[in-house]
């Protein structure tokens, strides 16, 4: 059984620049990978879930539809009052978008041929990008990544009364800080 997707090819033009040429079957391919690896593990299984039953993909020409505005205000961010302090909150999508990009970047150049795995080195009117210039971009679209889930994480902890369900695995797994010298 899939998920259904959250977002589509298009959605990435807000955020990176993407050849409309991509294959569909492939972004698909990250973007579901980046539901299951990214998201999942960030709002735990039950409110995923519960996303995923609320969801109405898009068909064209009609929009995706949320059946719920508290999933609809959590997916697409939302300004909202904490402390009395105004803040805005992106939403998941920007989140989930620049994860599926990431993976993209790490894996755009290699494809399964019969022989095995192979690497496409140039077509005829392109040059190669460097692998260090493919790692400099997936590293800074996943620390942008991050940054949008940060807010997210932020939102979600102001309104845990409005979304009891969250899996709020982040306070027990922080992250350190190691300086290199």
């Amino acid at each position: 059984m899939l998920d259904k997707l959250f977002i589509a090819q298009d959605a990435f033009a807000e955020y990176k620049d993407l050849s409309e040429h991509m294959d569909d079957g492939l972004m698909n391919t990250f973007i579901r990978e980046s539901q299951v690896s990214d998201l999942i593990p960030f709002l735990g299984d039950e409110l995923y879930l519960l996303m995923q039953n609320d969801f109405t993909p898009p068909i064209d020409p009609d929009p995706a539809i949320w059946a719920t505005a508290k999933y609809e205000e959590l997916f697409n961010g939302k300004d909202y009052i904490n402390q009395g302090k105004e803040i805005r909150m992106h939403g998941i999508q920007p989140m989930l978008t620049l994860f599926a990009y990431a993976r993209m970047l790490d894996n755009v150049q290699l494809s399964v041929a019969r022989i095995g795995p192979v690497t496409y080195m140039e077509e005829e009117t392109s040059n190669p990008t460097t692998q260090a210039q493919i790692k400099t971009k997936v590293i800074n679209s996943r620390a942008m990544a991050v940054r949008y889930m940060q807010e997210v994480d932020a939102f979600l902890l102001a309104k845990r009364s409005d979304y009891p369900q969250w899996d709020d695995r982040s306070r027990g797994n922080k992250t350190f800080e190691f300086l290199k010298i």
